[in-house]
Protein backbone atom coordinates (compact mmCIF):
# COMPACT_ATOMS: atom_id res chain seq x y z
CA UNK A 1 0.00 0.00 0.00
CA UNK A 2 1.38 3.41 -0.96
CA UNK A 3 1.22 6.08 1.72
CA UNK A 4 -0.33 9.24 0.37
CA UNK A 5 1.73 12.37 1.06
CA UNK A 6 -0.18 15.09 2.87
CA UNK A 7 0.11 18.64 1.59
CA UNK A 8 2.29 20.64 4.01
CA UNK A 9 -0.33 23.37 4.39
CA UNK A 10 -2.60 20.76 5.99
CA UNK A 11 -0.62 21.09 9.22
CA UNK A 12 -1.19 24.84 9.29
CA UNK A 13 -4.97 24.53 8.80
CA UNK A 14 -5.82 25.21 12.48
CA UNK A 15 -3.59 28.31 12.52
CA UNK A 16 -5.00 29.56 9.21
CA UNK A 17 -8.56 29.03 10.43
CA UNK A 18 -7.81 30.82 13.70
CA UNK A 19 -6.18 33.68 11.78
CA UNK A 20 -9.30 34.03 9.62
CA UNK A 21 -11.45 34.23 12.75
CA UNK A 22 -9.15 36.89 14.20
CA UNK A 23 -9.45 38.92 10.99
CA UNK A 24 -13.23 38.47 10.83
CA UNK A 25 -13.85 39.74 14.35
CA UNK A 26 -11.14 42.41 14.10
CA UNK A 27 -12.54 44.12 11.01
CA UNK A 28 -16.09 44.06 12.35
CA UNK A 29 -17.43 47.59 13.04
CA UNK A 30 -17.33 48.52 16.71
CA UNK A 31 -21.12 48.49 17.14
CA UNK A 32 -21.36 44.92 15.76
CA UNK A 33 -18.80 43.30 18.06
CA UNK A 34 -20.57 40.60 20.13
CA UNK A 35 -21.25 41.59 23.74
CA UNK A 36 -19.45 38.48 24.95
CA UNK A 37 -16.19 39.75 23.42
CA UNK A 38 -16.72 43.22 24.89
CA UNK A 39 -17.22 41.80 28.38
CA UNK A 40 -13.76 40.20 28.58
CA UNK A 41 -10.89 42.41 29.69
CA UNK A 42 -9.45 43.79 26.46
CA UNK A 43 -5.81 43.08 27.26
CA UNK A 44 -6.60 39.49 28.30
CA UNK A 45 -8.60 38.86 25.15
CA UNK A 46 -5.80 40.14 22.89
CA UNK A 47 -3.20 38.14 24.80
CA UNK A 48 -5.15 34.87 24.66
CA UNK A 49 -6.18 35.21 21.02
CA UNK A 50 -2.64 35.78 19.79
CA UNK A 51 -1.10 33.24 22.18
CA UNK A 52 -3.45 30.67 20.65
CA UNK A 53 -2.39 31.75 17.17
CA UNK A 54 1.27 31.33 18.16
CA UNK A 55 0.66 27.86 19.61
CA UNK A 56 -1.21 26.77 16.47
CA UNK A 57 1.57 28.09 14.21
CA UNK A 58 4.27 26.30 16.19
CA UNK A 59 2.13 23.15 16.16
CA UNK A 60 1.91 23.36 12.36
CA UNK A 61 5.64 23.97 12.03
CA UNK A 62 6.40 20.98 14.27
CA UNK A 63 4.17 18.71 12.20
CA UNK A 64 5.56 20.06 8.94
CA UNK A 65 9.15 19.31 9.92
CA UNK A 66 10.49 15.88 10.72
CA UNK A 67 13.13 17.55 12.88
CA UNK A 68 12.95 19.98 15.77
CA UNK A 69 12.08 23.38 14.38
CA UNK A 70 14.80 25.97 14.47
CA UNK A 71 14.94 29.14 16.52
CA UNK A 72 14.80 31.06 13.23
CA UNK A 73 11.43 29.44 12.48
CA UNK A 74 10.17 30.34 15.95
CA UNK A 75 11.24 33.96 15.41
CA UNK A 76 9.54 33.98 12.01
CA UNK A 77 6.33 32.86 13.66
CA UNK A 78 6.58 35.63 16.28
CA UNK A 79 7.32 38.25 13.62
CA UNK A 80 4.59 37.15 11.19
CA UNK A 81 1.90 36.90 13.88
CA UNK A 82 2.92 40.24 15.40
CA UNK A 83 2.91 41.84 11.94
CA UNK A 84 -0.62 40.51 11.44
CA UNK A 85 -1.65 42.21 14.70
CA UNK A 86 -0.04 45.47 13.58
CA UNK A 87 -1.74 45.30 10.17
CA UNK A 88 -5.12 44.72 11.79
CA UNK A 89 -4.63 47.67 14.14
CA UNK A 90 -3.75 49.93 11.19
CA UNK A 91 -6.75 48.68 9.20
CA UNK A 92 -9.04 49.30 12.19
CA UNK A 93 -7.82 52.88 12.53
CA UNK A 94 -8.01 53.63 8.83
CA UNK A 95 -11.12 51.83 7.61
CA UNK A 96 -13.37 50.42 10.35
CA UNK A 97 -16.05 52.52 12.05
CA UNK A 98 -15.87 52.50 15.82
CA UNK A 99 -12.47 50.77 15.92
CA UNK A 100 -9.16 52.48 16.64
CA UNK A 101 -5.44 51.73 16.70
CA UNK A 102 -4.41 50.97 20.26
CA UNK A 103 -0.81 50.50 21.21
CA UNK A 104 -1.87 48.40 24.22
CA UNK A 105 -3.68 45.96 21.89
CA UNK A 106 -0.57 45.64 19.76
CA UNK A 107 1.57 45.09 22.87
CA UNK A 108 -0.65 42.29 24.21
CA UNK A 109 -0.97 40.70 20.76
CA UNK A 110 2.82 40.53 20.50
CA UNK A 111 3.24 39.43 24.12
CA UNK A 112 0.76 36.61 23.58
CA UNK A 113 2.61 35.31 20.52
CA UNK A 114 6.01 35.79 22.13
CA UNK A 115 5.06 33.86 25.28
CA UNK A 116 3.32 31.12 23.32
CA UNK A 117 6.69 29.91 21.98
CA UNK A 118 8.13 28.82 25.37
CA UNK A 119 4.68 27.54 26.39
CA UNK A 120 4.56 25.36 23.31
CA UNK A 121 8.12 24.17 23.98
CA UNK A 122 7.08 23.16 27.51
CA UNK A 123 3.98 21.34 26.25
CA UNK A 124 5.99 19.44 23.66
CA UNK A 125 8.62 18.42 26.24
CA UNK A 126 5.96 17.22 28.71
CA UNK A 127 4.42 15.10 25.96
CA UNK A 128 7.63 13.12 25.43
Amino acid sequence: MVKKEINNTYYYTPAIGWGILICYFSIMPGNEVPAMLKSVADFLLHFLIYATLGVLCVYGANRFSKFKISNATLWRIVIICSAMGLAIEIIQESFIDGRHFQLSDLFFNTLGVFLSVPLNHFLLKSRL
